[in-house]
């Protein structure tokens, strides 16, 4: 298809390196672990060789050995998780090796999900598309839905102006530039087309939008002004990272908390 055919490529804490596929707009095959659509992959690169080659690695030389499907001899091999639609942005938490997934609804709801890093062998996850669309019911394909659906953790309702949800990062407070404590596991996720940007907080219950701080343009959007934003990212300075495109052209932009202002001395 046209489209829902890439995603992200995003090194993890451990060392391997985690894909996300869309649905490439076949939607009944997300529930197929084998049929490479919908999914996120883990892999183990550091054995390919340096440079390069014209020639695709095995599914075994880049199976880490603790996935799920690990005893299997074809692509579910690198396979941790599927029922996804579009999980166009994601990125990985530096600290916990969580991974946060942005995934785009397809008429209704936006979703943020995660899936929990753990040691061991990794259990796979099912993210429900086609049979849920966020927190509702989803097209479907026929028959019942499988047991063992992994929830979202965050549902964002395309009537309230959401449309192309763009996946952010779990802050950590990093390098020179930290947000402070109040911001440290927060997970940041912008909408494509309007441009707002939220953030949301763990609390006892599940994920809530975090309460507001002063300066939000409004009490649930932390930013606005991010339309056409297509990654944002956690930098080793503590800031968030951004690309940000236009027909016309595009910028990469840093947000980063009020202090001393940037600049560049001349040397002769």
């Amino acid at each position: 298809a046209p489209h829902h055919n890439g995603g992200s490529l995003r090194f993890g804490p451990d060392g391997m390196l985690y894909v996300s596929v869309g649905d490439d707009n076949d939607s009944c095959n997300t529930q197929v672990p084998g049929a490479g659509v919908g999914c996120l992959l883990r892999l183990d690169v550091a054995s390919l060789p340096a440079g390069g080659s014209l020639v695709a690695p095995s599914f075994s030389s880049l199976d880490p050995g603790n996935n799920p499907m690990s005893s299997a001899t074809d692509f579910t091999q690198l396979v941790i998780g599927h029922g996804l639609r579009n999980p166009f942005r994601m990125e990985i938490d530096p600290l916990t090796g969580n991974v946060f997934l942005g995934d785009v609804g397809e008429s209704l709801v936006e979703e943020v999900d995660v899936y929990p890093y753990s040691t061991g062998t990794l259990p796979l996850r099912n993210y429900g598309w086609p049979f849920r669309e966020g927190d509702i019911v989803g097209p479907t394909c026929g028959g019942t839905p499988p047991p063992g659906l992994t929830d979202p953790i965050l549902a964002l309702s395309r009537a309230n102006g959401w449309g192309t949800l763009i996946g952010g990062p779990c802050y950590r407070n990093l390098g020179t530039d930290p947000f402070g404590t109040a911001y440290e596991g927060n997970v940041f996720y912008l909408d494509f087309w309007t441009g707002n940007l939220q953030r949301a907080v763990e609390t006892a219950t599940g994920w809530v939008v975090a309460p507001a701080v002063p300066g939000q343009p409004t009490p649930t959007s932390w930013g606005s002004g991010f339309a056409q934003v297509s990654s944002l990212r956690l930098g080793p300075d503590g800031s968030l990272w951004y690309s940000q495109h236009s027909w016309t052209g595009g910028e990469l932009c840093r947000i980063r908390r009020l202090g001393p202002t940037n600049s560049l001395v001349a040397v002769s």
